[in-house]
């Protein structure tokens, strides 16, 4: 059967075959998989209705994405619905690979919730995402397109400061398919495009809090397997913004979810991979939520005098914390 999806696209495009071969390749290479292999003879099966293999189907959906300068989907492309939800799992060393998962991801909230609301929490997702932030793996590989401007940064952070009153007011995830709109549009876009060291800085320490906020919000509203992706997805654009606090703040968030959802021992090495990370950084108020998360963890195992113990660093951290020194993440 012909994949009437794929040819229109194609012809939309204005590629040749060949074209979109070497592309595919191209951008194999970009996300580490240089083992993928494709032809103009292979493309004319794909358009025949043969679908390829992962990771072909959301490679090749990422290579129109690049063409049109919007997210085209493997759903789109008749390719089925991809494995960008099982992506959103993976903490990956590449900075392009990262903001195209990140991009589906919220496209896939937005048009295909049914889709997304079933996929699950994976236990143990967190280790290797704590340990590579803390390992600090970078891989800045911005792609050509219009200059981002601090001002554009700023514009960012405003909105998330009107988005976070929404969720502390409201909760639940009111404001969920709002907000994940308004990422898709304008705050992923902008991670494709060309910037000076410190914007990128700025702008994936931006993207990181928003996505953290989509994050909770799924939380909020009992999506567990879509939170982790958003919060795994989160830390990585935290690490690339080399703001230490922020990272912790999102392990704290990874912390809490894992103990909630019967894990305290995942949700204690969490913990205390955030605590570590906040050896070179100062957030009072994150070094107190994270206690507190320890101690309910400790709690949950068992140990009555390491909770115990947790409680009053808790307090003590709290003790410090000045609203005003602190960043507006941390407000809650």
């Amino acid at each position: 059967m012909t994949n009437d999806r794929l040819a229109s696209w194609l012809d939309r495009s204005g590629l040749s075959r060949g074209e979109l071969a070497r592309r595919v390749k191209a951008k194999a290479l970009l996300w580490n998989e240089p083992h993928v292999a494709t032809s103009t003879t292979r493309v004319r099966f794909w358009i025949e209705g043969q679908i390829p293999r992962q990771p072909l189907p959301d490679i090749i959906a990422a290579v129109f994405s690049d063409h049109f300068g919007y997210r085209v989907t493997t759903y789109d492309l008749g390719l089925g619905e991809g494995a960008g939800a099982e992506r959103a799992l993976v903490y990956n060393s590449s900075y392009a690979a990262t903001v195209e998962v990140v991009a589906d991801l919220g496209r896939a909230d937005v048009d295909r919730r049914n889709f997304l609301a079933g996929v699950p929490f994976a236990a143990l997702a967190g280790i290797g995402p704590s340990r590579d932030w803390l390992m600090n793996t970078l891989d800045q590989s911005p792609e050509p397109g219009p200059r981002v401007r601090l001002e554009d940064v700023t514009a960012v952070k405003n909105m998330f400061g009107e988005f976070q009153k929404m969720d502390v007011l409201q909760g639940g995830g009111s404001g969920r398919l709002i907000l994940a709109e308004y990422m898709n549009q304008h705050v992923y876009p902008l991670l494709h495009r060309t910037y000076s060291d410190d914007v990128r800085r700025a702008l994936c320490e931006a993207a990181a809090e928003q996505t953290y906020l989509l994050g909770w919000m799924a939380y909020d509203n009992g999506e567990h397997g879509v939170a982790q992706r958003y919060l795994i997805q989160s830390l990585r654009l935290a690490e690339e913004s080399g703001n230490a606090a922020l990272g912790s703040h999102v392990l704290a968030g990874m912390a809490d979810q894992a103990t909630l959802l019967g894990d305290p021992a995942e949700g204690r090495r969490l913990t205390q991979a955030g605590r570590l990370g906040l050896t070179h950084a100062n957030s009072p108020a994150c070094l107190a939520d994270l206690w507190c998360l320890e101690a309910r963890a400790l709690a949950l195992l068992g140990d009555k005098i390491a909770a115990a113990r947790a409680v009053v660093e808790s307090e003590k951290a709290y003790a410090n914390a000045r609203l005003d020194e602190e960043p507006e993440w941390a407000a809650f």
